[in-house]
């Protein structure tokens, strides 16, 4: 069962295209409360996901998040393509899932948490895990140059992470870009995800996974891959960087 369930989450991640985000401030002492009412909402997203109108939702903790920070949970949507991302929920949906305890839902969901913001990402490369993410981190980055950025992530840094991968240091990894925002402090984010706390200490780009990401290279394309990699500060500048941890997630269409 466990084998079949990661098999969908590889092809929902391979299908994705578009990420909602939503950004939720807990109200001090509302935590409990909050995830019992996402955990309500859960029930209409995860009908969405069986019906075929989005790919899956999910609920995050973010560590680091304080009484001072602008958010302390995020939601992410998962959708095929920009139609479906702004379809909207219909009142018929709601009614389907909640009836007449709707109001009832709203008010607890209003009461337990604020919607600091939400943004849109598009899904531009990466690949999947052999079993679902419990943990991601989330690096947003300023684009210095924009001809070469997605070249480097493509050439240098999707190979070397593939390694990290295949030797058990890494579960998935993706790279996504903004098609609408209503700030520059960010143009396109990185997510590392990872299956447990230990796996997540072994990350780093160590010697043995230069080597192997840049095995068989003819000179030409060791040269390219050698002045990305060095040239990467002057390429994109990394401008913070978060630990999200899973707290629910929608069960994958079968």
């Amino acid at each position: 069962m466990f084998f079949l369930f990661a098999a969908f989450v590889f092809t929902i991640q391979l299908q994705a295209q578009i990420a909602v985000v939503n950004y939720m401030k807990v109200k001090p002492g509302g935590e409990d409360a909050f995830i019992a009412s996402e955990r309500t909402w859960k029930k209409l997203h995860q009908q969405r996901v069986n019906e075929g109108k989005m790919l899956s939702w999910a609920l995050y903790y973010v560590h680091g998040s304080g009484t001072t920070s602008p958010f302390s949970y995020v939601t992410v949507d998962l959708y095929p393509d920009m139609k479906a991302a702004l379809a909207g929920i219909t009142t018929e949906e709601f009614k389907k899932i909640f009836g007449d305890k709707y109001t009832d839902v709203m008010a607890k969901t209003t009461a337990a948490r604020e919607l600091a913001y939400s943004e849109m990402y598009n899904w531009v490369m990466g690949f999947s895990g052999k079993e679902p993410d419990k943990f991601l981190i989330v690096s947003y980055m300023n684009i210095l140059d924009n001809e070469q950025y997605y070249k480097m992530e493509k050439v240098a840094y999707q190979p070397m992470h593939k390694v990290a991968s295949e030797m058990g240091n890494l579960n998935s990894w993706s790279v996504w870009s903004r098609p609408f925002w209503n700030n520059t402090s960010f143009e396109a984010a990185t997510v590392n995800g990872f299956t447990s706390v230990d796996q997540m200490t072994k990350n780093s780009y160590s010697d043995e996974i230069y080597q192997k990401a840049t095995a068989g290279l003819k000179p030409d394309q060791l040269t390219e891959f050698v002045s990305l990699v060095n040239k990467t500060s002057e390429i994109r500048e990394m401008i913070r960087t978060r630990l999200w941890e899973t707290v629910e997630v929608t069960t994958p269409k079968k």
